[in-house]
């Protein structure tokens, strides 16, 4: 990965790791409002030329996952990086003096968790490598389940799943494409 001269920090890249966005933004990190991450260029010749896409971040918490006791005891908390894209005109990124780093405070990425992928090549949300189901797709009523994101104006309203106690393992998605009477499901 390319590397900023001045603090030996990775580059800016729309596929920065949570552990680079923690170093080169905190103040944006802490803060609790997205911020803009990456500026990609206009695309020419493709169908949004006329467009660039912001690549967004904020730190939300989204709940569950940690109890009081862990919250008291260890300092955890629930929050966790969530990203977006969107699209923007070129002119309206000048005039708003939008720039990598640049925080939204009206604004809040919305999670929304379903059972269809937002676009073609996404893929389903799988369990963390530091589950006992590391790998595996999270379902919910026995379906594969994927991430939305998107940026809106105020309170977000947010609709997360919580996971099937048996989730879908990494082979069934593969075999529900051929065969999606036939999932198999892991114990």
């Amino acid at each position: 990965m390319d590397t900023n001269s001045n603090a030996g920090l990775p580059a800016t890249s729309p596929n920065l790791k949570n552990t680079d966005l923690a170093a080169l933004y905190p103040e944006q990190l802490a803060s609790g409002q997205p911020f803009v991450t990456h500026i990609s260029p206009p695309k020419e010749g493709s169908d949004n030329e006329l467009y660039q896409q912001m690549y967004i971040a904020q730190r939300r918490n989204l709940g569950g996952g940690v109890s009081a006791i862990e919250q008291m005891f260890l300092g955890w908390d629930s929050a966790r990086i969530v990203r977006t894209i969107q699209n923007t005109k070129p002119a309206r990124i000048a005039d708003m003096g939008i720039q990598e780093g640049f925080i939204f405070k009206q604004l809040n990425i919305q999670v929304r968790h379903e059972t269809k992928p937002q676009y073609e090549a996404q893929t389903p949300r799988v369990f963390p490598l530091t589950s006992a189901r590391a790998g595996s797709y999270i379902s919910y009523n026995g379906e594969v389940t994927y991430e939305h994101t998107d940026l809106v104006a105020g309170t977000p309203t947010d609709r997360i799943w919580k996971a099937d106690k048996v989730g879908v393992s990494s082979v069934s998605v593969a075999q529900a494409e051929e065969d999606p009477d036939n999932l198999s499901m892991e114990e």
